[in-house]
């Protein structure tokens, strides 16, 4: 009856486990290197859900800081700080009209990713890291200043009073070899005051450098 009732008890384990695969779609995020003594998990990101494709999260979240960096050095010239939302959100690629064809020179594989990894928000200040220049915005902050006051602006102003206003990015989204990235910058500063942009960038002997930068609106 012992035995019987051990037996038992590993056959629902069993089936536990080959239930698992129906209920967390784990396909083409994991995959296991080596036997059963020296088994190695190595993350392999998909597209879905925002994750970023190719060259996986490592390089992605080192590569994603240096173009951050770039960006910002090139936004706080002749400015003491910037204040920037911690909170992500993709500009509006259609908002305004290339006529020029200045994104021209985007690769697809670069447009591809950079909507693969603004899917979803993510917390910038983690991917930015710390830098004595920068204040963020809290998501509750900025609910607690526009949402619930009057006059919005006006309250922003009492907190941050040498500030022009505050920036906004996009995540970042990068080729498959990491030689070409694009980010949106968006900077409000008032009811009818503000801009947004498109910054593409390229590494140059292992520096990112920005390129080109498209303006899609402003007001």
């Amino acid at each position: 009856m012992k035995r019987f009732l051990i037996g038992l008890a590993i056959g629902f384990i069993t089936f536990l486990i080959g239930m698992v695969p129906f209920y967390y779609p784990f396909e083409g995020l994991f995959i296991a290197q080596g036997g059963l003594s020296d088994c190695v998990v190595r993350w392999e990101p998909s597209t879905k859900n925002g994750m970023p494709s190719g060259g996986g999260i490592s390089n992605y979240s080192d590569e994603g800081r240096a173009v951050y960096a770039a960006v910002i050095d090139d936004e706080i010239y002749r400015r003491g700080r910037l204040i920037v939302s911690e909170i992500t959100v993709p500009g509006d690629w259609f908002a305004g009209i290339d006529s020029d064809r200045q994104l021209s020179g985007v690769e697809k594989a670069t447009f591809d990713g950079y909507v693969s990894s603004n899917l979803t928000s993510r917390y910038v200040r983690r991917e930015i890291g710390e830098d004595p220049r920068i204040t963020f915005l809290s998501e509750h902050e900025s609910i607690v200043i526009f949402n619930r006051q009057r006059n919005g602006w006006a309250e922003f102003r009492k907190r941050f009073p040498d500030a022009s206003g505050f920036i906004t990015f996009s995540a970042v989204g990068f080729n498959p070899t990491y030689t070409q990235a694009l980010v949106s910058v968006e900077k409000q500063c008032g009811g009818l005051c503000g801009e947004g942009k498109f910054v593409v960038l390229k590494k140059i002997n292992g520096r990112w450098m920005i390129m080109q930068k498209v303006y899609i609106w402003d007001s």
